[in-house]
């Protein structure tokens, strides 16, 4: 992982990054958030580290080991790609918006 953030952040394919400490993406995501003004996360996207987790679970869960990092839509493919080439399993949850609120969604239900 250290590698693919290391070539990504050289080709200037992220705007931030943080990891998914106490809190989880709660907390990673909705720090990021603060400078765009807001976000919408769709819970349903996540890999899971167990199985049968609730929503609100996968919101919550503390993974240290995960990093949440704002990729621009028009910059996705080739991150995406990099981290594929990596070996590093990469996943769009979201967007980040103006719109003044953290929306998190599971699957179509807010």
């Amino acid at each position: 992982m250290t590698d693919l953030l290391l070539v990504a952040r050289d080709r200037g394919l992220y705007n931030a990054i943080t990891d998914n400490g106490a809190g989880g993406l709660s907390s990673s995501v909705g720090e990021m958030a603060e400078d765009p003004g807001g976000a919408e996360l769709d819970l349903s996207k996540a890999p899971l580290k167990y199985a049968g987790l609730a929503p609100w679970e996968i919101l919550l869960s503390e993974a240290q080991e995960r990093m949440t990092i704002a990729v621009p839509p028009d910059k996705l493919d080739a991150f995406m790609a990099l981290a594929d080439r990596y070996q590093v399993e990469a996943t769009a949850l979201g967007t980040f918006d103006d719109s003044g609120a953290f929306t998190v969604r599971w699957e179509d239900r807010v």
